[in-house]
């Protein structure tokens, strides 16, 4: 069978011209393959014996109950030392209820190279009910309060429910805190600008937000920030309701968002299936730079989607990778029929692993209070930290013992390709003083897997 060609044939069009005169323009410089050549050069390794950056975690930890103010401690991680698995120092927040989110460091390492290096003294705790963001100065493994930014200032902006808090590895850059509901408690998805000389709210040059905000991860190299939904603070702040898996689109968003960091821009709202891609609860670009490739998990939607660029249209597309079916379970009396809800991704510096929320059993005899919610991979890939408190409206729900007797952090070693649970390692907090307490989040002193961003 031959080919006929004609002499005559009709103009592109405007779009094809466009994508040849960017297909014109490609350089090699451009390209962005799935997986680099230096990628390898994030293979981390470290001695069993030496975790001289893994000595000691930061946790943050909401009261169960709500009777008490919440508190920030710091955990003995040495297996050599006499206070092994417990906490050595703490700060109590200032008002009871504030339910911290995510916490960070207010300094980014710019590489694998300089995180040991960079000295970082301040860590960002923004609290999702009170509305508060706290600036929590560390020195000497001691804690204290630097700064307290009040509700009202960012009601001035219009915005609420801090969430998430990242870091550019710039000089001069403001810490990144994405906000998920507007003063009145609705859906809103935008970020407050902090300004880490003074501690105050710098003034944004774009008005530009989306319609819920929630987690965010940033791409320095590229410009380039993710953020993901949510839903409405004024609702999920009552805990979660069967009816909304039957509309979820009403409660909870199903997009992901494309934003040029400086000067900041919204580029690109992709929209997920909207039940799969329901409340998507982390967003993580790779550590290595020269990809700008991400990966997002929704917690409903029980999904797992590969975020890439087309290089020619310059246009943002999210496919889903992995999914999870729903089980047939009874969680809390809330529903028969559960999605797998998960909650937190980890990515380990080489990329190769990537966590989802799942171990099965617990050292000492004890009991898993609810399921794991939060994790922390150590820089070589080797210790997962896990802690099991999402937010405590829904954890009451899905899992009461959680609330009533506090909440736990365990530790997941991987050996040849294995996950095995350390028998030696539980942090309880169902006897702390004024407790019990939950354990929301991990940060390691000297960075970790999630704290920073790369150039």
């Amino acid at each position: 069978m031959g080919v006929c060609i004609s002499h005559e044939y009709s103009k592109p069009t405007a779009q094809e011209t466009e994508i040849q005169q960017q297909f014109a323009n490609f350089s090699k410089v451009d390209e962005r393959p799935p997986m680099a050549v230096e990628h390898q050069m994030y293979d981390y390794r470290q001695a069993n014996e030496e975790q001289d950056d893994e000595l000691y975690a930061i946790i943050c930890c909401p009261h169960s109950i709500g009777f008490d103010r919440d508190k920030i401690a710091l955990v003995d991680l040495d297996p050599t030392s006499d206070t092994y698995c417990t906490i050595i120092s703490e700060i109590r927040l200032t008002s009871n209820g504030d339910e911290p989110g995510r916490m960070n460091w207010a300094k980014s390492a710019e590489s694998l190279i300089e995180m040991g290096k960079l000295i970082r003294k301040h860590i960002i705790v923004p609290c999702m009910n009170s509305g508060k963001i706290y600036v929590i100065g560390f020195d000497k493994n001691k804690f204290y309060m630097e700064k307290e930014i009040r509700s009202d200032e960012l009601f001035r902006k219009d915005v609420s429910c801090p969430y998430a808090v990242r870091s550019l590895p710039l000089k001069g850059a403001p810490v990144h805190v994405s906000t998920m509901g507007d003063r009145y408690g609705h859906g809103k998805g935008d970020f407050v600008l902090i300004d880490r000389k003074t501690w105050e709210i710098r003034k944004k040059s774009d008005p530009t937000f989306s319609s819920f905000g929630g987690d965010f991860s940033l791409q320095p190299r590229h410009n380039l920030l993710i953020s993901s939904e949510w839903g409405h603070p004024r609702l999920f702040r009552d805990g979660f309701q069967p009816s909304e898996l039957e509309n979820v689109s009403e409660s909870f968003g199903s997009c992901l968002h494309v934003w040029q960091i400086s000067p900041p821009k919204l580029l690109q709202s992709i929209s997920l299936d909207s039940f799969d891609g329901s409340l998507v609860i982390s967003v993580k670009f790779l550590h290595n730079t020269d990809c700008n490739h991400a990966f997002a998990i929704s917690a409903i939607g029980s999904s797992i989607f590969h975020l890439h660029m087309n290089t020619l249209s310059r246009e943002w597309q999210a496919d889903r990778v992995a999914h999870v079916p729903s089980l047939k379970i009874n969680l809390g009396g809330v529903f028969d029929s559960s999605p797998e809800v998960r909650i937190k991704t980890s990515n380990a510096m080489e990329d190769r692993w990537w966590l989802p929320p799942e171990t099965r059993s617990l050292p000492r005899g004890t009991k898993f209070r609810g399921g794991p919610a939060l994790m922390q991979l150590s820089k070589d890939g080797s210790r997962l930290y896990v802690c099991n408190s999402f937010y405590k409206a829904w954890d009451g729900q899905f899992y009461p013992e959680l609330i009533s007797d506090g909440g736990q952090m365990v530790r997941v070693d991987i050996v040849d390709n294995e996950m095995r649970l350390n028998e030696k390692f539980l942090v309880d907090m169902k006897d702390q003083p004024n407790g019990p307490f939950v354990i929301r989040d991990i940060k390691f002193l000297d960075g970790d897997c999630t704290s920073d961003s790369f150039l």
